[in-house]
């Protein structure tokens, strides 16, 4: 079976999300010990078609919820073979600024580019893995 999301200690209920969040921060462990910290949107923005009776250039934007969010198991190119051991919310946040900046300061924080703990190689594509010397101590 699957690993199901918890946040605080606590399983993730399988009622609606409600509409004000929009995604969340996430850390999966790997049954090796492995860690992946990356970002979910919930609820995805969807343009559709103006309807007849809207004026010419009318856009309709509506947001709908993710229906895999919960069977999600990261965007890692690096899982390979592992088996996901468990699913953690870091945060939950309400707008996509917000995700993008706890994402990063969850992959600041908790060094991932210098911790081979972690599966993380790129931080915004700006900063990688490869970019820094790992001194040994």
């Amino acid at each position: 079976m699957a690993a199901e999301w918890t946040f605080l200690g606590a399983g993730i209920s399988k009622d609606p999300v409600p509409e004000d969040i929009f995604g969340f921060t996430y850390l999966i462990t790997f049954d090796d010990g492995m860690k992946y910290v990356g970002k979910k949107q919930i609820f995805m923005k969807r343009r559709l078609q103006p309807r007849k009776t809207d004026r010419k250039n009318a856009k309709r934007i509506v947001y709908r919820e993710d229906k895999h969010w919960r069977s999600y198991e990261g965007s890692s190119d690096f899982k390979g073979d592992r088996v996901v051991a468990t699913k953690e919310i870091l945060t939950i946040c309400f707008s996509k600024k917000e995700l993008t900046y706890e994402e990063e300061r969850e992959l600041f924080s908790r060094d991932v580019l210098r911790d081979d703990n972690y599966l993380n190689y790129s931080i915004r594509n700006v900063y990688f893995r490869h970019d820094f010397k790992l001194i040994q101590t």
